[in-house]
């Protein structure tokens, strides 16, 4: 029998060799014998995870390898793990409850940057391991404390004047909120509302027409430390002010 192209248009097998018929090749005779089509489509289709938003193909039971495993091991195909994120959220393997990441604390060295464990446990844990009868704390250089501490308040003068403006609203039991100096400023358009004049924002503390923040109601008058409370002004608007209500 003498061989020939597939009569299949756009196959490059030949007809005429054992195995084949009708004039095609192998491959397209075999598909005519087992389902009556030579262009029947027999390409394996492997069926997904019956889970959620898987797509992972079937290992068994309907599942994937990971859950067919947490089925066998905890019961349920979608049982959350110790550690595992999902919506925002992770199971604490201290405490055992599902947390929002905002409970964790930083931590470098982990491979999502924060603790394993949430802050309370890790606070617990950090108390039963300073107990431990060989604990010994690294003795603490003074000197280079109070070095560290003033390289950090020449670095960062906005945050030093935040925590001071704090520190008085405690004082004297003013409410207080947390919000950055840089925040009011924008929130003004670094315009002085004492004097209605715009704040030159390249001057630095202390000149006098560098920018400050004010407390409209002051705090000896029982203002509050909060965003509606303080306003931009002038440092030296501000200090003409005194505790006086503008």
């Amino acid at each position: 029998m003498a061989l020939r192209p597939c009569l299949i248009e756009g196959c490059d097998g030949v007809a005429g060799k054992p195995g084949t018929a009708r004039g095609w090749c192998s491959a397209h005779y075999q598909r005519w014998r087992n389902y009556g089509d030579p262009l029947a489509d027999v390409t394996r289709k492997r069926s997904t995870c019956e889970v959620d938003e898987c797509g992972k193909f079937i290992e068994a039971n309907g599942l994937c390898s990971m859950h067919a495993t947490r089925l066998r091991r905890h019961g349920s195909a979608t049982a959350r793990l110790k550690g595992e994120v999902a919506d925002g959220k992770r199971v604490c393997p201290g405490c055992g409850e599902d947390k929002p990441l905002e409970d964790y604390s930083p931590h470098r060295g982990k491979p999502l940057g924060l603790s394993s464990h949430c802050k309370p446990c890790q606070a617990a844990r950090t108390a039963r391991s300073r107990q431990r009868p060989e604990f010994v704390r690294t003795p603490r250089d003074k000197e280079q404390a109070r070095q560290y501490a003033r390289r950090w308040r020449i670095g960062h003068p906005d945050k030093v004047r935040s925590y001071h403006q704090r520190y008085r609203a405690r004082k004297v039991a003013a409410t207080v909120e947390s919000f950055s100096h840089a925040e009011i400023f924008d929130r003004d358009g670094w315009t002085c509302h004492i004097c209605s004049t715009d704040i030159d924002r390249s001057l630095q503390y202390p000149h006098p027409l560098s920018v400050s923040l004010d407390h409209v109601v002051p705090l000896i008058r029982g203002g509050a430390h909060s965003r509606a409370n303080v306003a931009a002004a002038h440092l030296t608007c501000n200090s003409s002010k005194k505790d006086r209500v503008w």
